[in-house]
């Protein structure tokens, strides 16, 4: 009884964390982040926002990959900053992360184009796998075939006009059943589109470049659907100084309207909501090795709805909130960003943040406001230190968006190396820890503080020229402690959580442009001194046109 307790608030945990956070907007780092994306689409920008590690992120990315589980079941302790995030690759780690394409996090772009003319380039890939998951719970997945469709293009409209279009759209099909079906906590929803999949229009007016973007993305686990849409412009104001402008508005879709069995005591209902973001940032250039400057967002999350918890009637009652919570969200800070050279990048921001929660319902007191005020430090180096070797480190403290609304505060430290250790052999390991305080305003759930601390390690080796191998694993530990409201007499409870991952895979080159895949991955759960496991099996083939 006591381990169904332990998994009940360890999957609950993990499956409603997803349900209520957009991606931008979400924290001083990632608004910084989505924002030098978009000056990187200026021609005049793009040697300076250029991702110093080069080639070198897809592998340091596909190293960590093994604790990315994503497919049809949630497993994974995974960063608490990062894993309401549900338009990207749920992980733990700060870096790397792209907003407008998908082909981050060890999902590869399509090679060679299949149309190429003066104006169109068009580059696409279709990728079949056949997958099959049991658990020791009693959830096991019959096989699933998921084919999965990438693009990659762009059109020239005129000389200061492109378009650029880039996304992936998969399918899962459920052969026991005969229907489309991604997860049994989401049978309606069959299909995902990987997170960046966008269409984005830019123009260049000289002293303006300006880019409108739609991305859209749907996670193949979880019935829910997100559009991104917005407009950003930087604009050089002289010859040291420029500002870039950006707003989004993110619309949030629950398409199937719950999110897992009936508990009994909890119904998961749906929620769609409406979030707008606008964030800024004023730059000057000292030097070509030297940026200061001078960040600012604020963020506006709405509900539409809510959930329901069938023991109370009306006003209806959530479990992750109070009823329909709003929340706004303020930061401001300045910069500096130190690049002595293309192989080496330092960027260090400091600045203060505010969040305000509002819930429209409290049936234990009249607190329904919150209202959250502090400083805010995050620190990015990344260095290529020669053509073997590549490391990045990620340090901050920040707020970030979180369930249903309300903000969490976040320490956070993460870093990764890869690099050549024989020939044909690449060596990736990364490490993380973070510390995560609960929102001030909580009245009648239990408030939760959370360390979580890991390591991941990846070694691939190339056989032959047709045939590479690799193997991965992951260890992670979590420990919750929840703070009880009062009207509950334990006040406080513990929970400590042991996660291992491993995978063994292998890739074989049929031809130039078709090869086979396999995986064979597995997961061992621990807590307290129960233990839960699952394991999966992937058979796969993939062809660039």
């Amino acid at each position: 009884m006591r381990f169904n307790l332990y998994l009940f608030t360890f999957f609950s945990t993990c499956l409603l964390a997803p349900i209520a956070q957009a991606q931008l907007g979400v924290s001083p780092s990632q608004n910084a982040a989505f924002l030098s994306e978009l000056r990187a689409r200026d021609a005049d920008r793009s040697e300076s926002e250029k991702d110093v590690l080069g080639g070198d992120r897809l592998l340091m990315e596909r190293g960590r990959e093994v604790s990315q589980w994503r497919l049809f079941k949630y497993w994974g302790i995974e960063a608490q900053r990062l894993g309401a995030d549900i338009t990207g690759f749920n992980g733990q780690y700060q870096l790397g992360r792209r907003y407008l394409s998908p082909f981050y996090f060890g999902v590869e772009a399509p090679k060679s184009p299949v149309l190429k003319t003066d104006a169109l380039s068009l580059s696409m890939a279709l990728q079949v796998d056949f997958t099959f998951q049991a658990d020791t719970s009693g959830w096991a997945s019959p096989v699933f075939v998921s084919p999965t469709l990438l693009w990659d293009g762009s059109y020239i409209l005129s000389d200061n006009q492109r378009l650029t279009f880039t996304g992936g759209l998969q399918i899962n099909w459920d052969l026991e059943s005969g229907r489309f079906n991604s997860d049994y906590w989401s049978d309606e929803l069959g299909f995902g589109l990987l997170p960046g999949t966008s269409l984005a229009y830019d123009l260049d007016l000289d002293t303006l470049h300006v880019t409108a973007y739609d991305r859209v993305s749907a996670r193949p686990y979880l019935g829910m659907l997100q559009n991104d849409l917005g407009l950003a412009a930087t604009w050089r104001l002289a010859a040291k100084w420029s500002w870039t402008l950006n707003y989004t508005f993110s619309k949030t879709y629950d398409i199937d309207g719950a999110y897992g069995p009936d508990f009994g005591y909890y119904s998961f209902g749906g929620l769609d909501f409406n979030q707008h973001t606008i964030s800024s940032e004023l730059i000057f250039e000292q030097s070509t090795a030297i940026e200061l400057g001078l960040e600012a967002a604020m963020t506006w999350y709405r509900p539409d709805n809510q959930g329901i918890n069938r023991d109370y009637g009306a006003p209806p009652f959530s479990f992750w909130a109070n009823g329909a919570v709003k929340a706004d969200f303020f930061n401001a800070g300045a910069f500096v960003k130190w690049r002595p050279t293309s192989k080496m990048q330092l960027r260090v921001a400091v600045g203060m943040q505010n969040a305000q929660t509002a819930a429209s319902y409290d049936p234990f007191s009249n607190n329904t406001r919150a209202d959250t005020s502090s400083p805010y430090y995050t620190v990015a180096f990344t260095q290529k230190l020669n053509e073997l070797w590549s490391h990045e480190l990620a340090v901050g403290y920040e707020n970030v968006l979180g369930l249903g609304g309300f903000y969490n505060r976040a320490h956070y430290i993460n870093y990764g190396m890869t690099g050549k250790v024989r020939k044909g052999g690449q060596f990736t390991a990364s490490a993380f820890y973070e510390h995560m305080d609960p929102y001030d305003f909580k009245p009648w759930t239990a408030s939760d503080t959370v360390d979580s601390a890991g390591i991941d390690l990846h070694f691939a080796q190339r056989i032959n020229s047709r045939l590479n191998m690799d193997l991965g694993y992951s260890l992670a530990y979590l420990q919750r402690r929840y703070i009880n409201p009062p009207y509950i007499k334990s006040r406080e409870d513990t929970y400590n959580n042991l996660q291992h991952m491993a995978s063994i895979g292998a890739r074989y080159a049929l031809t130039e442009n078709t090869q086979i895949h396999f995986n064979v991955q597995g997961v061992l759960f621990q807590a307290g001194s129960n233990f839960a496991g699952a394991g999966r099996f992937q058979l796969g083939i993939r062809t660039d046109f």
